[in-house]
Formats: structure tokens, C-alpha cells, sequence
């Protein structure tokens, strides 16, 4: 049976198909240059389009002093992280005293930037 999108090798090659031990598929030399070019663009802009993440865990001084912050604005938990990016600190998700549920930033003297409700 003739599969003309199989690779003719070997085991499955009527003979004369096979030169010097080889396999040959229907994607000829020029058309395989092509297609390598097409997916190493489409790998680095894969790596392009994905944003770095620049976010890192807060040190055990700068969590003191973030829930210090944190309870002057009358909140407390969250995730804690500090942005290298913005130069800033962020608190996802944090639950203050009307109830709702806050993120918040603070530059890098723990002042409060930014309070804005959780989503």
C-alpha cells in the first residue's frame, strides 16, 4: 500500500526506493530549511511574548515590617512579594477590617502606594 505522507526506510520501502542505506521522506531539503526556520521564529517568540517574572519572596525583616504596614491600613495576610520591576512590594489578597479582601503596594519605605480591592 503506497502512504505518501509515511517515510520510506528499510522495513517498509519497495526496492529502489533505498540509495546508500538511507531514509527519504516527501519533505524535500529546501521545504525542511523552511519549516526549521519557521519553528525556531515561533520558539523565540514564544520566549519573547511570555513577560519574565521579576516578583520574589519578601525576607523575614521586610515581612515584619510589611505586616507592621499591613496593620496600620487595618489588614492582615496575603501573599507578600516584592516586585523588581516596579520597585515596590505587594500584598495579594489581604483581608482587612471592613471585611473585603485588598491588594495592596508599598514602595520601598513600606509606605502605602496603592490599596485596591481584590478581584
Amino acid at each position: 500500500m503506497y502512504r505518501p505522507w509515511h517515510a520510506r526506510c528499510e522495513g517498509n520501502a519497495p526496492e529502489g526506493e533505498l540509495y546508500g542505506g538511507r531514509c527519504y521522506t516527501l519533505v524535500s531539503g529546501k521545504r525542511k530549511g523552511r519549516i526549521m526556520r519557521l519553528l525556531v521564529i515561533l520558539g523565540l517568540l514564544t520566549v519573547i511574548a511570555v513577560p519574565a517574572r521579576a516578583d520574589r519572596p519578601v525576607t523575614a525583616a521586610e515581612r515584619e515590617r510589611l505586616v507592621a504596614a499591613l496593620s496600620a491600613q487595618g489588614c492582615s495576610g496575603g501573599k507578600m512579594e516584592w516586585d523588581d520591576d516596579d520597585q515596590e512590594f505587594e500584598v495579594d489578597n489581604a483581608s482587612c477590617s471592613d471585611g473585603q479582601r485588598y491588594d495592596l503596594k508599598f514602595d520601598a519605605q513600606f509606605r502605602l502606594k496603592a490599596k485596591k480591592l481584590d478581584d
